[in-house]
């Protein structure tokens, strides 16, 4: 079983399945309808006013399945929790105050 990433996320996650849709009109017959892409969701998560050591942890967690380890993303946004397969697909990225000891972080998911 793959690892849960320990942290709920505090701010709206978006989600995405990156598809294209083309129509192929050919010389001779009827015109063909194309699809590309790929039907896995993206998440977007963002993690607001978090202390230094969930910070820390979170980073941690980030670089040791960053950037082919599959994780498991638990989504509390149902009830009961639903957990997600997933792979981190950005860096991890932050904003924060040493004086204050708060930090926001971020990074991206794609469903494996």
């Amino acid at each position: 079983m793959p690892s849960i990433f320990p942290f709920v996320a505090n701010k709206t996650r978006s989600m995405e399945r990156e598809l294209e849709h083309y129509k192929s009109e050919p010389y001779n017959g009827t015109p063909v309808a194309l699809v590309r892409g790929t039907l896995k969701r993206r998440f977007s998560c963002i993690f607001t006013t978090r202390s230094q050591a969930e910070y820390d942890a979170a980073e941690a967690f980030h670089a040791s399945h960053y950037p082919m380890t599959v994780m498991t993303f638990r989504d509390y946004r149902y009830y009961p929790p639903r957990d997600i397969d997933c792979r981190f697909v950005s860096p991890f990225r932050e904003q924060g105050s040493e004086s204050s000891g708060r930090f926001t972080y971020s990074f991206d998911l794609e469903e494996a």
